[in-house]
């Protein structure tokens, strides 16, 4: 009787010499780092299907051929193979040390010919941004196959510019600023990008074909890799303040900080010079305390170009870090945060926007500022007339604007109209992908569900959500009423119906009465009918007589 331990032990020595035994190779290729993938098994070389096989699976090839864990799968580029097809449906998680060690169907077991002979790429991928006030700002450019080309803004995501950044050795911290930094030239690499945050490489992402895309370039994708970030917000132009420095992400004490710095905070994160401090309305932080004692100018393209006491040097504790907020522009009075009449904070006071020039493209960027997708309507000013300053007219966007600032306008508080010309918004539209709600933390910047009671910016707009309900109800009571007179119409012609019914069956059923007197009232009425009936009988009887007798 066999030891099963002897037998797991000699399974394992024979697995374990395979997967030794077990060498790749790139042959046809431009050079060592890319080809046709071959695979030595048995000592014999042969080829593998492209069936499942995707970037996990190239990764693993490439970390046995010493180049790392980037690894890209590029169909059958070099061509078909001879001899043997020795895998197919190879399934590699990403992570394991040889090919393998994945799933598969088994050595020499295929149903497909070498015209699907997989190709693979071990080429590391670079990137770059061109055009940007800074090396962490502007458009993004991918170096592919020896030619440097774009990648389409369609479906681009905040976690798609984390892995560039990362690529850039910024931290895992990125934007997507739309296509600020204006159209490129030559080849549109990549389109429909999707990354998850947690990759080292943008290849490794789920994407389209290299340079199949459905975009021109004025599609371009401009990101920003910031050395700050606001954390723990309830959006992402909220939250106590951080700034990545020595490869390390740290917190600032509030000691002398302003609006001023605030405002240099916020346009180093995109969202233009409109900042302001909260103190410390989020959690305190932990770890790092990088910054006190900053005083900017407002000048400044980051915090770290502002006067300070020097990285690592404070004389504050955890619970005293700034928070900032770079929230401008809010929708009141509507019936979710979605909608409503448009407001812009500018030096600290909220107003309104006159209707002037103002279209959907407009409306599209106020609603990208708030969070949401670029899907923006404008509405008239069906939210009402506010009171108070009126901000801006006469504005133009083109509507890839990052900020409503960016756009064509009069001049702050320049204007000629009134508060019956203030613009509304709606950014409902894309339910699916509709972002977080717009609450603010300040003493100036109040929740939505509080503006009623507090800001008199708002009461008209309060006011006329009261009509709408108002009118729902009116709507309501009108249809109840049309359904209530049809039902009492339908009862009275029921009822004359039955009342007519029992007419008729009353008449059908009189039966003779005997012609006799009685002391009963009712027999004397029928006696008496009947004698008066007799009587017109002999009365017609006469005349037919007399007619007779005149011929």
């Amino acid at each position: 009787m066999s030891n099963p331990l002897l037998s797991a032990a000699a399974l394992l020595m024979v697995l374990t010499t395979a997967t030794a035994q077990v060498r790749v190779r790139l042959s046809g290729g431009s050079g060592p780092h890319e080809g046709r993938l071959e695979v030595n098994y048995q000592r014999t070389w042969g080829t593998v299907c492209h069936t499942g096989f995707d970037h996990r699976d190239a990764r693993v090839v490439c970390y046995m051929l010493g180049y790392g864990h980037s690894g890209r799968y590029i169909g059958n580029s070099y061509g078909t193979g001879i001899g043997r097809i020795w895998l197919d449906n190879v399934q590699c998680n990403g992570t394991e040390t040889n090919i393998a060690d994945c799933q598969h169907r088994g050595w020499g077991s295929h149903n497909c010919v070498h015209l699907y002979d997989v190709s693979i790429s071990c080429t590391p991928v670079r990137v770059r941004l061109v055009g940007g006030r800074s090396p962490r700002e502007g458009r993004l450019e991918v170096h592919y196959n020896g030619i440097w080309g774009t990648i389409c803004h369609g479906g681009f995501s905040g976690a798609d510019a984390s892995v560039v950044c990362y690529m850039l050795g910024y931290g895992r911290s990125g934007r997507v600023i739309g296509n600020h930094y204006g159209v490129g030239s030559g080849t549109v690499w990549l389109d429909n990008v999707r990354c998850d945050g947690t990759e080292i490489d943008i290849a490794q992402c789920q994407h389209s074909d290299w340079g199949s895309h459905s975009c021109g370039h004025s599609g371009d994708v401009s990101i920003l890799c910031p050395s700050t970030r606001l954390v723990g917000g309830r959006n992402p132009q909220e939250g106590l303040l951080e700034v990545y420095y020595n490869g390390i992400s740290g917190t600032i004490c509030r000691d002398y900080f302003n609006d001023v710095a605030a405002g240099v905070v916020c346009y180093s994160l995109g969202y233009g010079h409109g900042g302001q401090v909260i103190r410390n309305r989020y959690s305190a932080g932990s770890g790092v305390i990088w910054l006190d004692d900053v005083q900017c100018n407002g000048t400044e393209k980051s915090i770290a170009d502002c006067q300070h006491s020097g990285w690592g040097n404070h004389n504050c504790g955890h619970g005293e870090e700034v928070s900032v907020s770079c929230i401008i522009v809010r929708l009141v009075g509507g019936p979710s945060p979605h909608e409503g009449r448009l407001e812009v904070r500018y030096k600290g006071i909220w107003g309104t926007v006159c209707d002037d020039h103002f279209d959907n493209a407009a409306a599209r960027v106020v609603c990208h500022l708030l969070g949401y997708k670029r899907t923006g309507q404008f509405i008239g000013n069906n939210y009402g007339a506010s009171n108070g300053t009126i901000w801006l007219d006469d504005i133009r966007c083109d509507g890839m604007e990052t900020h409503i600032s960016e756009c064509s306008h009069g001049g702050w508080g320049i204007h000629n109209c009134g508060h019956n010309e203030d613009v509304a918004v709606s950014c409902i539209g894309d339910s699916s992908t509709i972002g977080p709600t717009v609450l603010t933390s300040s003493p100036d910047i109040m929740p939505l569900s509080r503006m009623s009671n507090t800001s008199p910016s708002t009461h008209s707009g309060n006011t006329n959500d009261g009509h709408y309900i108002t009118h729902i109800a009116i709507t309501v009571v009108v249809v109840l009423g049309l359904i209530i007179c049809v039902i009492i119409i339908g009862l009275f012609l029921y009822m004359c119906f039955r009342q007519k019914l029992r007419q008729e069956r009353t008449v059908e059923s009189v039966i003779p009465i005997p012609v006799t007197a009685s002391t009963n009232s009712c027999n004397n009425y029928a006696f008496d009918d009947t004698t008066n009936y007799e009587h017109s009988a002999d009365n017609a009887q006469t005349s037919m007589n007399n007619a007779d007798s005149k011929f």
